[in-house]
């Protein structure tokens, strides 16, 4: 039955990065042929405890029926993503002669993306979120009238699942922050 729960988010991270991609030679040559965007993203992680990967033996009720223990799975990122309406092009600067980059853009919001997910690791969003699964769980089984709940969380790696939507393909641009 607790595996029919799914998903408990139990943290959500927010923050806004400027990305600078660009592309330069290095040389007097990138005044005509260079291509230079910022990027204000905005965007947010949020994750949690998957409850269907829930297994038998992680959860173990007493003969009487008084107490429960119960093992979180670990934490994950359920996602990770931009918010469009607030992400924009700052300032684009292209060299007269350079040629159309559809991509720069996209490779600035791969970046940024990537950027958002490091910021909520670097915050502990992977502890954070199973100590909140805990703590959600241990009250939610006090509910249910058993005298004793002890519920063990641990945190997982601080990675987007590949099948993420929106995760990045492209070649990460040059960050500024």
């Amino acid at each position: 039955q607790i595996r029919s729960l799914n998903r408990l988010e139990t943290q959500s991270f927010a923050a806004e990065r400027v990305i600078e991609a660009k592309v330069e030679r290095g040389n007097p040559l990138d005044l005509l042929l260079g291509d230079r965007l910022l990027l204000i993203a905005s965007g947010e992680v949020i994750a949690g405890v998957d409850l269907s990967k829930l297994r038998d033996t992680d959860v173990v009720i007493s003969a009487d029926g008084t107490s429960i223990e119960l093992k979180l799975p670990p934490s994950e990122i359920f996602v990770k993503r931009l918010d469009t309406d607030r992400t924009r092009v700052y300032d684009r600067q292209q060299g007269v002669l350079a040629p159309e980059n559809k991509d720069l853009e996209s490779q600035a919001r791969a970046q940024a993306e990537g950027e958002i997910l490091n910021a909520a690791c670097e915050s502990n969003i992977m502890q954070k979120a199973a100590n909140d699964a805990q703590r959600s769980m241990e009250q939610f089984l006090k509910l249910l009238d058993f005298e004793r709940v002890t519920v063990t969380s641990s945190a997982g790696p601080c990675t987007a699942p590949s099948g993420l939507p929106g995760a990045p393909t492209a070649p990460a641009a040059t960050p500024t922050s």
